[in-house]
């Protein structure tokens, strides 16, 4: 009962949500459902009263005027239902599948960092990925399953109707044998509830499998795709060529399709075979005893063959709408198990306090951010990647943060940006809590250069913008400043020039040199008042990137500079160096300073890279 309402919440949800997409959509649906069910109702009443005018009275006149009503009628409803279906598949295609998507790209810029990155939404997002790229949405089959019970319930309400006036004749007794007796009707309308019953009952079983069968392949569709985008991807083709990897795909893949996809078919293609020998067996049974039936009270007299001809064809629609409805019900069942892995993805909740305060508009970028007594550990561990860590930055400052691998230096940028926040202490911006901030105001005030950073296959200039409105003079001027200028010049198209080939064949192929100097003129380009550099140079050798470090920072003026890093590139020319080891700050000060601590972990750092920042004399 608990479920049976909870999939009816859903389901009612879930038609709000297409009404959101859409506030015509459903209005539309039934009413090309109405045209579509009605299509074959006028040639029944007026080609019955053809047969009749042909076996009795044959007037000519009136054949006509039936023969043209009918066939104005059936025409109608059919240029109905075509001009509704043109406005209607737009709708589906553009308004509910495209709705959908969007309703999730939207939802995933809103959502907090944290809930992004953590494994069990990822899961969830995989799981809607797969549906949409094999069914066309969550929510796309509820609505094809909709239209089936929209036409079916139609058919009902005509065949009803149409059969109301012949049920006294039908139900009339002509004699005292079981043919023409009362007791043949009862047994006539047993069998018909019997055979719809059953029908329903083997819809609803052909469902059940058929959800475990498309989980399991949507799932292997995926995987298959993904191995085969691997191919046909021009950025492994050196991979796959000098180690031969490519024959680990096709093992891959030959094995995906041998032992998983072929079998999740055969099993779904067995259950549809052994359930349409018996549906087929209830259908036959059924049309059979139909046809009986009214022979029987034709022979009786009761009706002429024209209404003989009638009454078969709006019973054969009668059971046609009523295995129609029972049929869509079960669909609606069986996509309702999807349409939740849509809700489950809208329905998460932010962590993080969106904040309410303005943050104060400083030209001068008189920023003081202070971290005071943070500890954090990443949700799902108990492990703390922070510990007791305080800090301060001070505008034009520039600020050195090294260490091992792993010793939380990226996880302090993070909490500094509002990806997360802190489970202990706080972190102030001019003396407030920055939480209190609102975030995406607050965000603004940084440009960060991650370790993994992304070029993404669009124009230069709307890389180093992050948006198509680009102010050229500034995209030049912040290339420049990252050392790309001459690198701008042999391009085509200047800024307007396609990075990659993913969408143009024309596009540019880069370097990662020239792509680690678009990231970093697309944090000048950004002109916060806080740049900071995550080890985005890590692939680099260390003096390429001591260079690059030194030439980045006569160009960051008066705004706080960071730069992250294991290696010791960026220390000499920092005002302030923290050296992190296992979530603490263990040392603090300049690099004389902490190079006089021999006993430091600084001092043991600097030694150990020296050989790579000091040019050595020929």
């Amino acid at each position: 009962m608990k479920q049976r309402k909870e999939q009816w919440s859903l389901f009612v949800r879930a038609m709000r949500e297409t009404q959101k997409f859409a506030p015509h959509y459903w209005l539309v649906q039934v009413l090309a459902a109405f045209f579509e069910a009605v299509r074959p109702f006028p040639m029944l009443w007026f080609g019955a009263a053809i047969v009749d005018e042909l076996t009795t009275l044959c007037r000519p006149r009136m054949l006509l005027i039936d023969l043209a009503w009918g066939i104005g009628l059936t025409l109608a409803a059919q240029v109905g239902y075509a001009v509704l279906m043109r406005y209607a598949w737009p709708l589906i295609d553009d308004h509910t599948f495209g709705g959908e998507a969007e309703q999730v790209e939207q939802f995933l810029l809103r959502i907090d960092y944290e809930q992004l990155e953590d494994p069990a939404f990822q899961a969830k997002l995989l799981k809607h990925r797969e549906i949409s790229e094999n069914g066309g949405g969550s929510l796309y089959g509820l609505h094809y399953a909709m239209r089936i019970l929209f036409v079916g319930i139609f058919q009902l309400a005509f065949s009803v109707a149409l059969a109301v006036p012949m049920l006294g004749v039908l139900l009339r007794t002509t004699g005292d044998s079981f043919w023409q007796s009362a007791q043949l009707n009862w047994c006539m309308a047993g069998i018909l509830l019997v055979c719809i019953v059953l029908e329903i009952l083997l819809n609803a079983k052909l469902n059940k499998s058929g959800t475990y069968y498309q989980d399991q392949l949507y799932r292997g569709v995926r995987i298959y795709t993904a191995y085969e985008e691997l191919l046909e991807n021009y950025h492994c083709g050196k991979e796959l060529r000098l180690f031969h990897t490519h024959r680990l795909i096709h093992e891959k893949t030959d094995e995906l399709l041998r032992t998983f996809m072929f079998s999740c078919y055969k099993g779904s293609y067995d259950d549809q075979r052994r359930a349409a020998t018996p549906m087929a067996v209830v259908e036959t049974v059924l049309t059979g005893c139909i046809y009986l039936f009214l022979a029987l009270k034709a022979m009786a007299g009761l009706f002429s063959i024209g209404n003989l001809v009638k009454y078969v064809g709006v019973i054969q629609q009668l059971v046609q709408g009523i295995s129609s409805i029972g049929a869509s019900v079960s669909m609606v069942f069986f996509n309702l198990h999807y349409a939740h892995y849509y809700f489950d993805i809208i329905d998460t909740p932010n962590v993080q306090h969106p904040g309410t305060l303005p943050v104060e508009k400083r030209d001068d970028h008189q920023f003081l951010l202070s971290f005071e007594d943070v500890s954090f550990h990443y949700p799902g561990s108990d492990a703390f990647v922070l510990r007791h860590f305080s800090a301060t930055f001070r505008v034009g400052e520039r600020l050195a943060v090294v260490g091992p691998n792993g010793s939380g230096k990226s996880t302090m940028i993070k909490l500094l940006c509002r990806l997360y926040d802190p489970q202990e202490g706080r972190i102030t911006l001019n003396g407030i809590d920055i939480r209190k901030y609102n975030i995406e105001e607050y965000r603004t005030l940084f440009s960060v250069v991650f370790q993994d950073f992304q070029i993404f296959s669009q124009p230069l200039g709307e890389n180093v913008a992050s948006g198509t409105q680009v102010d050229e003079p500034r995209a030049v001027q912040s290339l420049e400043q990252a050392g790309l200028g001459e690198r701008l010049k042999t391009l085509p198209n200047g800024l307007h020039t396609q990075l990659y080939q993913d969408f143009e064949e024309g596009g540019v192929e880069i370097s990662g040199g020239e792509a680690q100097k678009i990231a970093f003129a697309r944090a000048l380009y950004k002109d916060a008042p806080f740049i900071i550099l995550d080890e985005p140079t890590a692939a680099l050798d260390p003096m390429a990137e001591a260079e690059l470090y030194q030439s980045f920072n006569q160009f960051v003026g008066g705004r706080t500079a960071i730069y992250i890093s294991h290696r010791l590139s960026s220390c000499r020319f920092c005002d302030k160096i923290l050296v992190f080891d296992k979530g603490e700050a263990v040392q603090s000060g300049t690099h004389e300073s902490l190079l006089a601590e021999k006993g430091g972990l600084y001092h043991a750092l600097w030694n150990a890279q020296a050989q790579y920042y000091i040019p050595q004399e020929e």
